[in-house]
């Protein structure tokens, strides 16, 4: 009655099925991890869309590539598509890393320190700051350091990358928290 022919059938439609669930729950999946498809702006916070974000201060001074990639981190998480005219500024005054010995062993070598790296966000809207102000947020890792010149400093600047990560992730859940 069917035949090989209608069992064929329903095993290439099921299969498509298959691959059609597959596919949305990938994508599904995906997105719940916070990766954005391009042109998806549910991430993104209207207000900020197309803000211009300046990182100022001591510690922008000292380390003007901290400052890029901080800038260049905030507007990628925020979802800020650059535009011209007239438009919000969030300024983000970085101070300078901050490293201090957290343990020492027998010896009274240091061999473990902390990283701080901290901003105080101020968003300016024509202008003006807008009130009231944003809390001073951190990012701190602690690290150790070997006895080895090149594998402490390695171990130094990946605890900065660290700590400029959780000051970028801080930054950003303070920003999409105010809105």
């Amino acid at each position: 009655m069917g035949g090989p022919e209608k069992s064929a059938g329903r095993e290439k439609l099921s299969s498509r099925v298959l691959f059609s669930w597959l596919g949305l729950w990938l994508i599904v999946l995906v997105q719940g991890c916070g990766y954005r498809f391009s042109g998806d702006e549910s991430g993104s916070i209207p207000a900020l869309r197309h803000a211009r974000i300046r990182v100022e201060g001591a510690g922008a001074r000292h380390d003007p590539l901290m400052a890029r990639l901080l800038r260049q981190n905030l507007e990628t998480r925020l979802g800020i598509e650059p535009v011209s005219g007239e438009r919000p500024e969030l300024v983000v005054r970085l101070d300078p890393v901050e490293r201090i010995m957290h343990l020492e062993d027998r010896s009274g070598r240091a061999d473990q320190y902390r990283i701080t790296v901290q901003a105080q966000p101020q968003l300016i809207v024509g202008g003006k700051p807008v009130v009231p102000g944003y809390p001073l947020v951190k990012g701190v890792v602690v690290y150790n350091e070997l006895r080895a010149v090149t594998a402490s400093q390695s171990a130094r600047e990946q605890a900065v990358s660290e700590a400029l990560n959780q000051l970028t992730e801080e930054l950003t859940a303070v920003m999409i928290g105010s809105f």
